[in-house]
């Protein structure tokens, strides 16, 4: 049951703006810009001033933009 319990918990655990930033290899600004573009994954509301993301979510949004090196370097071009 602990496991469980641990499990969802991690599933839950929420990160700020700049830190969500970070963690996809972007700066704060440009992750701003990407927001407000609707090119991120969804926002949870802590506070009126306050933004941050589900790690999972993250994790997801990363995962799901990989692209093969033949299919990156075309559209690096």
């Amino acid at each position: 049951m602990p496991t469980e319990l641990h499990d969802d918990l991690r599933d839950r655990r929420v990160v700020d703006e700049d830190t969500a930033a970070r963690m996809c290899g972007t700066s704060p600004r440009s992750w701003r810009r990407m927001r407000l573009l609707g090119e991120t994954p969804p926002m949870i509301r802590i506070s009126p001033r306050r933004i941050g993301y589900y790690i999972k979510d993250l994790e997801e949004w990363i995962e799901s933009r990989r692209v093969s090196s033949a299919y990156g370097a075309r559209m690096a071009s």
